[in-house]
């Protein structure tokens, strides 16, 4: 048989989780660091404490959320994403000034204003047709 000779040397590790002896082949030395997925899975379920973003407050959570876990609740959560990614418009019928997403280019602040804005000009146009036929009689 030939082909790729692998070596059968094995490298002694200790579990991360429940410090027991297992073996590993040589290229597995650098990445290996539980005994068994039970033992990752339970290591990825210890309780971390963080602090919360949005209030300051403490708060645990299990250690496989480290990187994402920063708000103790959903309220603080919503507070924390509000006027993210907004950017301020003005109304072109009220000029109120409004927040809104960047990607929809908003003229106005309601839907009411849309309607407002269409009913001035359906009636400037119709004025403006009006005097144009008076001017052709």
């Amino acid at each position: 048989m030939s082909g790729i000779k692998r070596s059968r040397v094995k490298i002694e590790k200790y579990c991360r989780q429940c410090n027991t002896q297992f073996f590993v082949p040589n290229y597995r030395k650098n990445i290996a660091v539980y005994c068994s997925r039970n033992c990752q899975a339970l290591a990825s379920r210890e309780k971390i404490i963080t602090t919360c973003v949005t209030c300051g407050n403490e708060f645990t959570h299990i250690s496989s959320r480290a990187n994402k876990a920063k708000y103790c609740s959903r309220s603080c959560y919503h507070k924390g994403q509000k006027g993210k990614g907004s950017i301020e418009y003005t109304c072109q019928h009220c000029d109120k000034k409004f927040l809104g997403s960047p990607s929809h280019k908003r003229k106005f602040c309601s839907r009411a204003c849309v309607n407002k804005s269409n009913k001035s000009v359906g009636t400037h146009l119709s004025l403006q047709l009006e005097k144009l036929w008076h001017l052709e009689r």
